[in-house]
């Protein structure tokens, strides 16, 4: 494994422990939210869904309790082994595993659906992901990236704040829930927000584009965002500083792959 992604995987690793307990993240009424969404969005008959980058299994979880076929795959074991607690906790049994989401080691067109949440900024060459998941559905199968712009991170006045709150919030709680990637892997990752100058959202679109999808359309996650919102707005003060209204709202960018 190159050195660049092997520092992302020990950052994630270092993560696992931590990923689901930051307040007003991941909870029970977001979760109904997005089954909600995936109801309407996918219908209700049973489809083999991807899961790529699926980290503690949130979105993998969601799918395999409204009756889909789910593999979630992940570049680290330390998010993939909560993961497998918490579906063991709720009584679940599917498919987990160790993959790089550039190099899939998955047969051609095997899925109805591939979903990626908030992952294709974390991967130095996020077209290549995007073309492995178009390589591994079927014809007529959906791509589904799940992405939110981020609002007002450069000004130096905002920085401030946001490394006050994380301070406070490591002090405190002593846990780094948002320290981030090395500066040096960050600039290797073309959507990451602080090699950000126009809209992630649209950089996805014109991925999907490159890619050759069709019919690729965004979706506004409205319900998603809201409760996400109101349940953001509850965190104690340290969670809120320099992070209020970071992101837009969620949206769901779709496409389809050729064919039948």
């Amino acid at each position: 494994m190159e050195e660049t992604k092997k520092k992302i995987q020990n950052y994630w690793n270092s993560m696992g422990k931590y990923f689901d307990k930051r307040p007003g993240d991941r909870t029970e009424e977001q979760r109904n939210a997005w089954k909600q969404f995936f109801l309407e969005k996918l219908g209700k008959k049973p489809l083999k869904i991807l899961d790529v980058g699926t980290g503690t299994g949130f979105l993998s979880i969601s799918l395999a309790e409204i009756g889909h076929e789910v593999m979630g795959i992940d570049i680290s074991e330390g998010m993939l082994s909560q993961a497998r607690k918490k579906a063991e906790k709720r009584g679940l049994n599917f498919d987990l595993r160790i993959e790089d989401a550039e190099s899939l080691s998955l047969e051609d067109e095997t899925f109805d659906i591939v979903v990626s949440n908030a992952v294709l900024w974390s991967l130095p060459n996020p077209e290549k992901a995007v073309r492995e998941w178009k390589r591994v559905l079927k014809p007529g199968g959906t791509a589904c990236a799940f992405a939110s712009d981020m609002a007002g991170q450069r000004g130096i006045y905002r920085q401030i704040k946001r490394a006050l709150g994380d301070f406070m919030v490591w002090a405190i709680d002593e846990k780094n829930y948002w320290g981030g990637l090395d500066k040096s892997v960050q600039k290797k990752l073309p959507l990451h927000w602080s090699n950000q100058s126009y809209s992630r959202i649209s950089s996805i679109v014109k991925l999907y584009e490159r890619c050759g999808f069709d019919d690729i359309s965004i979706t506004e996650m409205k319900e998603v965002s809201r409760i996400r919102a109101e349940e953001r707005k509850k965190r104690p003060l340290r969670y809120r500083i320099g992070r209020k209204s970071s992101y837009t709202s969620y949206c769901c960018l779709s496409g389809f792959k050729p064919g039948k």
